[in-house]
């Protein structure tokens, strides 16, 4: 490793956010987000983290997917991140864009199921019986 990786490594291991890029893994402690705006004036929600050399770290993410997931991590909760590369190209500079999985106890986190209309059930008024119903 020459004088600049050196260099730029000592600063990504230091720097207090995260920067994942394909191929990287993170592994830190959840301790909880919260919702703000970025540099670029877009909604973000800021995660923060700490790491296993016990530095603070924040990912700031605008994806709601990654926010749905996120949604039943609690607080203290070991999490690990992976970055790959996805199939989809950027058009803006030709680079695929990232895609980040989210770990907990080595199992993916995956999107929770959302009701559909189609599995609510729909309930006849004649079936109702109002006389037990106390108003």
């Amino acid at each position: 490793m020459n004088t600049f990786d050196s260099f730029i490594q000592q600063n990504k291991e230091n720097s207090k956010f995260l920067n994942l890029q394909p191929g990287e893994t993170f592994i830190g402690i959840f301790k909880g987000a919260v919702q703000k705006t970025n540099r670029f004036n877009n909604s973000v929600i800021a995660y923060n983290f700490l790491s296993a050399e016990g530095i603070k770290k924040e990912w700031e993410n605008g994806s709601v997917v990654v926010a749905k997931k996120f949604r039943n991590i609690t607080v203290g909760t070991k999490v690990e991140l992976k970055c790959t590369a996805s199939e989809k190209i950027n058009p803006n500079n030709n680079k695929p864009y990232k895609e980040i999985a989210i770990f907990v106890d080595g199992k993916e986190v995956q999107l929770p199921k959302e009701s559909t209309e189609a599995e609510i059930p729909v309930i006849d008024q004649d079936d109702i019986d109002t006389e037990q119903i106390p108003f």
